[in-house]
C-alpha cells in the first residue's frame, strides 16, 4: 500500500506542481516565473543517489523541480519535494544528502519541503546539524505535515493542492471509520473538487 500511494503522490505532484508552490509560498505569485515550464529532474535524482540494495521495483517520492525566478538573482532554482509517510529517523539525514549532492550537481540555489503524509511524522525534525571541534552545521529545510491542517481550512481554500491534501487526509481514515461513512467522505471530496468548475479541467481529472 505504500508503494502505491508514493506512486500516485509521484504523479500528482506532476499535476499541480504549481498549486503546491502557491500553497506552501504565500509570495509565490512574486518569486516564481509560472509561464515558463517546470522541469521534473527524477532520473537525474536517481544517479545522484544510486541505492544498489533496493528492489528495482521501490518506489520514493523524491523529486527535484528546475523552477524559473521572477525575483531577480538565479534565472533558476532547484525545489527538492520528499514524500514522507512513515517515521524515519535518518529522514533529515537524508535530506541533507540529497541537498549537498544537488547542489554539487547544479551549483545553484536550492530549497526543499518535505512533505509528511502519515500520523507517525510528526516528530520528524526540520533539519539536521552536528558541531564537533569547531566545525558546526545546520541544515534547515521546510516542512508540510497534512494532519497539521484542518478539514475546514482545507475545503475553504482556493488552492486546488488543498483537495489533494483533502483527500490524503480522507484515506488515511480507511480501516479506521466504517465502510459506508467512509464513501460518503470520498463523496464529499469529489464533490468539492467538481464544484471547481472554474479551474484546471486537466487537473480535476487528474486529481480525481
Amino acid at each position: 500500500m505504500r508503494r502505491k500511494n508514493d506512486i500516485l503522490w509521484k504523479g500528482i505532484l506532476d499535476d499541480v506542481f504549481d498549486d503546491l508552490l502557491k500553497f506552501i509560498f504565500p509570495e509565490a505569485n512574486r518569486i516564481f516565473d509560472f509561464r515558463k515550464k517546470f522541469e521534473f529532474l527524477d532520473k537525474e535524482l536517481n544517479e545522484l543517489n544510486p541505492q544498489p540494495d533496493k528492489r528495482p521495483d521501490t518506489r520514493h517520492v523524491d523529486k527535484p523541480v528546475k523552477v524559473s525566478r521572477l525575483d531577480g538573482g538565479d534565472e533558476w532554482i532547484l525545489v527538492h519535494i520528499e514524500i514522507q509517510g512513515q517515521r524515519d529517523d535518518m529522514f533529515p539525514l537524508r535530506m541533507f544528502r540529497y541537498f549537498y549532492r544537488i547542489f554539487d550537481r547544479y551549483q545553484k540555489p536550492v530549497t526543499a519541503l518535505a512533505i509528511f503524509t502519515g500520523p507517525e511524522t510528526g516528530n520528524i525534525p526540520s533539519s539536521f546539524g552536528y558541531s564537533i571541534l569547531g566545525t558546526h552545521l545546520e541544515y534547515q529545510y521546510n516542512i508540510f505535515r497534512i494532519m497539521d491542517h484542518t478539514q475546514d481550512e482545507l475545503e475553504k481554500s482556493d488552492n486546488l493542492f488543498a483537495v489533494v491534501v483533502l483527500a490524503a487526509k480522507e484515506a488515511l481514515l480507511a480501516g479506521k471509520i466504517p465502510e459506508d461513512e467512509l464513501v460518503k467522505h470520498k463523496i464529499g471530496v469529489a464533490k468539492l473538487l467538481l464544484g471547481k468548475r472554474t479551474k484546471n479541467r486537466r487537473k480535476i481529472k487528474a486529481i480525481l
